[in-house]
């Protein structure tokens, strides 16, 4: 399991995701997966996935 630390989390508060989750929901969007599948395939919120493509320039 990972460990939780203040490295972690970003100036919200929130925890990031790791680098190889965001290059899979990249993959999975050029593929063209839509953010609810790729949410559901992750386990993680649609929401997080649209920030997280958008903010690495990724098509919403």
């Amino acid at each position: 399991m990972e460990e939780i630390s203040l490295d972690n989390l970003n100036p919200q508060g929130e925890l990031m995701k790791q680098q190889e989750d965001v290059e899979c929901m990249l993959t999975l969007h050029t593929l063209g997966w839509g953010h609810k599948r790729i949410a559901k395939e992750l386990g993680i919120r649609k929401n997080t996935v649209k920030k997280y493509l958008k903010q690495k320039g990724g098509v919403i």
